[in-house]
């Protein structure tokens, strides 16, 4: 059950329709989101350890 207070707005090419799980009462969105959102923090832990840019000694002229 979405909460009053906050608005939530999701857009997905996967979700054509606003179908919702009939055990908890949530949009079908939401679960995939709530489902996947670990997989995101992950890449941006990875992300934030390694540094791809080039060192260069290059002086200013």
């Amino acid at each position: 059950i979405p909460k009053r207070s906050k608005n939530v707005l999701l857009m997905s090419s996967f979700h054509h329709d606003d179908q919702v799980d009939t055990n908890t009462g949530k949009p079908d969105i939401i679960l995939d989101y709530n489902a996947t959102k670990g997989g995101v923090d992950t890449v941006d832990k990875l992300c934030s350890t390694y540094n791809c840019a080039r060192n260069t000694r290059r002086w200013p002229m």
